[in-house]
Formats: structure tokens, C-alpha cells, sequence
């Protein structure tokens, strides 16, 4: 419960600060989006949906298989003892580790929090940086390839920043 709320709070806090930073732009950009793009309905709402949500699934099924198949090589042992190796390092390592979009690094992060091989802001800052395959229908359906990596790289500077705010809390107390 406790990692839960973490992940509420943290979220709550960084889209607020987010949306009040980008607000004016953010609105500009979908007011441009409408314009420009209207609905890309055709004659059949239905149909186009089916239609998007088959597209979306096949590329996931595909994108998913590559990469669960790299964790797999990799070795989910070796990616714990890269995670696990240095305690201080752990708020820039584990949000690496909770970039790869699977479920499987948020598995590895609860397992190493949960044998003790990694701290609270080990596991909350890879936690942080989770999307899932969130971050591979990013690359695949934004046209702007730049403005996703600012995405991901600010995604995992909050990680980064949220891992060492609590780790310092916790060497505090």
C-alpha cells in the first residue's frame, strides 16, 4: 500500500508541476492538432477502431515478444545484479531498469525490494520510470521522435530525482 501511494503521490506531484510548466503550449498544440487533423473517423467509426485497435495489438504482440526475449538473453539475474551491485547508485540505475517497457522490470524490482538487495528508493525510482508498453506506442504513433526521447529522458529524470529525495530521507531517518 505503502509503494502504492508513493507512486499516486509522486505522480500527482510531477503532473501538476508538468502541466503548469507546458500548460500554454500543451493547449496551443491541441487546439493546432484539431485544425490540422479533425477526426480521422472515414464513414464508420466502428470499423476505424477495430481497425486501430488491431494495428496497435499486433504491433505490441511483436514489440513485446522483442522485447521479452532480450530480458530473457540478458538474464533477469544479471539485470538484479546490475540494479543491486552499488546501494547509492540504485536511484540511477533502477529507473533504467523500469524504463524497459514490459512488466517484467517492475517483477524484478518488487522481487529485489522484497529479498532486501534493493532499497525503498531503489524500488520506488524504477517504479517510477515504469510505463509498460506505454513507451513503445509513444515511439510508434508520436510523428516526433525528438519530442518522445524528451519524454522518456524527462520521465526518467523524475525517476532519478524521486530516488534520491527518499534516498536521503531514508539515510535522515
Amino acid at each position: 500500500i505503502i509503494i502504492f501511494a508513493s507512486k499516486i503521490l509522486i505522480a500527482m506531484i510531477f503532473g501538476f508541476l508538468i502541466d503548469l510548466i507546458f500548460r500554454k503550449q500543451t493547449r496551443k498544440n491541441m487546439n493546432d492538432y484539431e485544425i490540422q487533423v479533425g477526426c480521422e473517423c472515414g464513414t464508420n467509426i466502428i470499423s476505424t477502431v477495430l481497425e486501430k485497435t488491431v494495428r496497435i495489438l499486433i504491433y505490441l504482440v511483436i514489440a513485446s515478444f522483442i522485447v521479452n526475449t532480450g530480458v530473457y538473453l540478458i538474464g533477469e539475474e544479471n539485470i538484479a545484479n546490475f540494479v543491486s551491485s552499488n546501494a547509492f547508485l540504485q536511484p540511477i540505475l533502477a529507473p533504467l531498469i523500469g524504463l524497459i517497457p514490459s512488466c517484467a522490470p517492475s517483477i524484478i524490482l518488487t522481487e529485489l525490494y522484497l529479498s532486501g538487495a534493493i532499497s525503498y528508493a531503489g524500488i520506488i525510482s524504477g517504479l517510477a520510470t515504469g510505463a509498460g508498453v506505454g513507451t513503445l506506442v509513444l515511439f510508434r504513433y508520436n510523428d516526433s521522435k525528438k519530442k518522445s526521447a524528451l519524454i522518456i529522458g524527462g520521465l526518467y529524470l523524475i525517476g532519478v530525482v524521486v530516488g534520491f529525495i527518499i534516498q536521503g530521507l531514508e539515510l535522515l531517518f
